[in-house]
């Protein structure tokens, strides 16, 4: 981010203050150039995923099985006498200090100015001033036995290293959102049919409902993370991106039992383009799944404090199939480590730029980098026991004429049930003059408290009629009489949801299938 006019002048006074005048200082000056310059913030957060939930940020990097220092600032310079610490430099050098001089000795090459570190130790450790502060770039140029060619024979490189802790921030930066799933169950709307916004929806609920459905014995590990990022007024906004992702796995496993899909939020790919395969790879050593590179997108800014807001990220949805979960059943918990990347961008507001020994901007600026690494601990049992159940029912009824008295029928068997029915569409089937050539449709939303959850039943009734015949045989069986009258056929596609229990709400759809078998079997017309 670039440094206002009004803070140049403080800047260079800073520089001014190290550089000192050579003519009146032993410092020695070099014109070489970095060839890398990092800063790097880690943060680690620990999250379980129960009916106690629990996310709170780990103090120790240890503790989240990381060596990583919680900051770090590195730099480096090869003598390599050519792009680097140049023959120029060599001869900077050679020009300040003698060739048979063997004390250690260095030579500055730059300054790295940082900006707000008020959220880190570098105040101390580095004994900087309160917002601004400038450190020296010094690298060895000790001569030996051969002199100062060492400089540029492109054999060694200087590493400079930092060591910091960054605050902890005001919020819990990373969340995982981890759920287990039927993968009967996840064609169900997404949407509440009961309400205007999701009747939108309905003809493509119909036909997910209509379908007949295959139940797998497979389950789908489905995973998001989200970031959340203090970001200054003006600040250009990230992009962030989930580095690295890996799931513990209890026993070593067949990859083709596995597959990982990913699925981008819609606004950030083409139709086309929302779901796909991913590679996903079992690593012996660490006992675990792996996979990397998943996107993120900005989801909604939210105001904080000042000229402070959050933005909120999320990543693509990670949706891992387990076509043979039966070692998962054995297991108490699942772990889940996320590690989340955030370029350009340090969660603590530092900001730092290269200046030269002259008081310059260097063309090389530091790459800033923040990575949050995410442990979240799934505990399986409460994740079983809050899958959504799907059964489907479908039944046929002959002889039934569709109209709305049937409809009724079943609206006031889902009442007597406790349900509360909302007749989607449509709101009245007509009589009109190709009733009995036209297909006639209803479908009805229903739906209950039970317990903490809500248990939900969608109902298509599919309606056709048809005309047929009666013989009527009189007279001692010498005269047979024919008549015509209307009849038809009702089909009715079932399909529900409840969380942790399918028993209450099968023995529901299996009531609601008796209590309509007794209701019709009075109405059939029979030939």
């Amino acid at each position: 981010m670039p440094i206002p006019r009004d803070s140049l002048a403080r800047i260079r006074t800073s520089l001014e203050t190290l550089r000192g005048h050579a003519a009146d200082t032993d410092t020695v000056y070099a014109r070489a150039l970095l060839e890398r310059a990092q800063i790097t913030e880690n943060y680690y957060v620990e999250q379980e995923i129960s009916k106690n939930r629990a996310t709170i940020l780990s103090k120790d990097p240890s503790e989240a099985g990381d060596e990583e220092s919680p900051g770090r600032i590195e730099m480096a310079i090869p003598y390599d006498g050519y792009d680097y610490f140049t023959r120029q430099a060599r001869d900077d050098v050679a020009r300040k200090v003698a060739d048979q001089e063997r004390r250690e000795r260095t030579a500055i090459i730059g300054y790295l100015l940082l900006q707000d570190h008020e959220n880190t130790d570098l105040r101390s450790s580095l004994n900087l001033h309160d917002r601004y502060g400038a450190i020296p770039v010094e690298v060895p140029v000790t001569a030996a036995d051969g002199g100062f060619d060492q400089l540029t024979a492109d054999r060694k490189t200087c590493l400079i290293s930092y060591d910091f802790e960054p605050d902890p921030p005001g919020l819990v930066p990373a969340q995982l959102a981890i759920t287990l799933y039927d993968p009967d169950s996840l064609d169900l709307p997404q949407v509440d049919l009961m309400t205007e916004q999701g009747k939108k929806y309905v003809g493509d609920v119909i036909e997910k409902i209509r379908q007949q459905v295959n139940f797998k014995s497979e389950l789908l590990l489905h995973v998001v993370v989200r970031l959340f990022l203090p970001i200054k007024k003006n600040y250009p906004a990230p992009k962030p991106s989930v580095a690295r992702m890996s799931v513990r796995w209890p026993t070593i496993t067949s990859l083709q039992t596995l597959s990982l899909h990913l699925r981008d939020r819609p606004e950030a790919q083409s139709a086309n383009m929302r779901q796909r395969e991913a590679p996903v790879r079992y690593n012996p050593v660490k006992r675990c799944l792996e996979w990397e590179k998943v996107p993120m997108f900005l989801d909604r800014t939210n105001p904080g404090d000042g000229d402070i807001s959050i933005y909120v990220y999320e990543s693509a949805e990670m949706m891992l199939s387990i076509r043979h979960p039966g070692e998962l059943y054995e297991q108490p918990s699942l772990e889940v480590h996320a590690e989340a990347e955030v370029p350009g961008y340090l969660l603590s507001g530092l900001e730092a730029r290269l200046y030269d020994a002259t008081g310059h901007p260097q063309r090389l600026q530091p790459e800033l980098t923040t990575r949050v690494h995410t442990d979240a601990t799934l505990v399986l049992n409460d994740a079983f026991a809050r899958r959504d159940f799907s059964p489907f029912q479908h039944l046929v009824f002959d002889e039934i004429i569709p109209d709305d008295m049937r409809i009724t029928d079943i609206i006031t068997a889902l009442h007597d049930a406790g349900f509360r029915v909302d007749k989607v569409l449509p709101a009245r089937q007509g009589h009109g003059r190709d009733a009995k050539t036209r297909p006639l449709y209803w479908f009805l939303a229903a739906r209950r408290r039970e317990g903490p959850d809500d248990m939900d039943l969608w109902v298509f009734v599919e309606g056709k009629r048809y005309t047929t015949e009666r013989e009527t045989t009189m007279h001692g069986g010498g005269v047979t009489h024919k008549t015509e009258l209307d009849s038809g056929e009702l089909k009715i596609f079932m399909r529900g949801t409840l969380a942790r229990d399918h028993k209450e709400l099968t023995r529901e759809m299996n009531a609601l299938q008796q209590t309509l078998r007794e209701l019709y079997d009075r109405v059939r017309q029979r030939r």
